[in-house]
C-alpha cells in the first residue's frame, strides 16, 4: 500500500514552537470540541503550512522542492490551549494527505487489493475502530450481483470494505455514514481516443474512497466523542474484457432487486439544445 509521505511527520515537527509552547502533549479536549466547531486561530495557518508544503513525490527520480524545517507561530497565545489546536491541526492535515497519497497513486499500484490495505487503519487505531473486508467469494454468498458485475470483467477482484468508528464507553449520540466510490480505474465511456476522453484520468475515480480512507484516519486520531461512524468503500476495477457485462444483461443486487443493464446516448438537438 502506498506509504504515508514524510511530509505529514514533519506536521508534528511544526508544532513544536507556538510562542512558548513547548510541544506538550494534547489532552482529549479539543477533540471534544472537534466536531462541532471549526480549528481555531493558529489551527488554520497550520493547515495551510502543511498542505500547501505537501509534495508527494513518491513516483517522481528526483524530488526537487525546498522543504521548510521550522515555522512558528507568533501571537496566538501559548499553553495547552495552542498545543490541543496544533495537534488537531497535525491530525486534520495527515488525513488530508493519506486521502492525496491514495488519490495520487496509478491504477497498476493502487488495484482493489491495495486499496483495501487501507483498512489497516482500523489496527493503527484500534481501539475506535473495527474493519470487516468482504472478498469475492463473501459477496457471491450475500449475493452481491450488481457489485460484482462493475468488477467481473478485470483481472483484480473487487473488496468491499466497511470500517466502524466508535468509542469504547460512551454514549452515542449521533450516528454516520460515508460512503466513497472506490472504483480504482473505470474504463466506462472513455475506452476511446480523441479530445475530451479522459481515460488517463480514470485512476481518479476513487477518489470517493480516498477522501473517506483519509476522514477516517484523521477520526482514528481526532477521537470525537458522541459519535458513530461508518465508512463504506466498494473497491473494484471496471474493465473491458469477454468475461464482462453486456447491454441488455441482468444482474440482481443483494436486496432482490433485478437490474438491467442499459446505455443511453444522450442527442443534443443544434437547433435548441434540448437532449433526447
Amino acid at each position: 500500500m502506498p506509504s504515508t509521505s514524510s511530509q505529514a511527520g514533519r506536521a508534528a515537527a511544526l508544532t513544536s514552537r507556538a510562542d512558548g509552547a513547548g510541544g506538550r502533549p494534547a489532552t482529549s479536549n479539543l477533540a471534544d470540541q472537534s466536531l462541532q466547531q471549526p480549528a481555531g486561530r493558529g489551527a488554520r495557518q497550520l493547515i495551510g503550512t502543511v498542505l500547501g508544503l505537501y509534495e508527494d513525490s513518491r513516483y517522481k527520480s528526483e524530488s526537487k522542492k525546498v522543504h521548510l524545517k521550522q515555522v512558528d507561530l507568533i501571537g496566538f497565545g501559548s499553553g495547552l490551549e495552542v498545543d490541543q489546536k496544533l495537534k488537531y491541526a497535525n491530525d486534520l492535515s495527515s488525513g488530508v494527505i493519506f486521502g492525496r497519497e491514495l488519490m495520487n497513486s496509478p491504477a497498476n499500484v493502487l488495484t482493489p487489493a491495495v486499496l483495501a490495505e487501507a483498512s489497516k487503519i482500523a489496527s493503527t487505531y484500534s481501539d475506535v475502530f473495527t474493519a470487516t473486508v468482504l472478498d469475492v467469494e463473501k459477496c457471491k454468498e450475500l449475493k452481491m450481483g450488481s457489485y460484482l458485475g462493475v468488477a467481473a470483467a478485470s483481472a483484480n477482484p473487487p473488496h468491499f470494505i466497511h470500517l466502524c468508528y466508535k468509542l469504547t464507553g460512551g454514549n452515542v449520540r449521533r450516528k454516520l455514514a460515508i460512503v466513497g466510490k472506490g472504483l480504482t480505474f473505470d474504463s466506462g465511456y472513455n475506452i476511446k481516443t480523441g479530445p475530451g476522453c479522459s481515460i488517463e484520468l480514470m485512476k481518479i475515480d476513487m477518489g470517493g474512497s480516498a477522501a473517506v480512507f483519509g476522514a477516517a484516519k484523521a477520526l482514528g486520531q481526532i477521537k470525537p466523542p458522541g459519535v458513530e461512524v461508518h465508512f463504506i468503500v466498494a473497491g473494484c476495477e471496471n474493465m473491458i474484457s469477454g468475461t464482462g457485462m453486456r447491454t441488455g444483461d441482468i444482474v440482481t443486487a443483494s436486496n432482490g432487486k433485478t437490474i438491467e443493464l442499459c446505455f443511453f446516448k444522450h442527442i443534443v438537438s443544434a437547433s435548441n439544445g434540448s437532449t433526447h
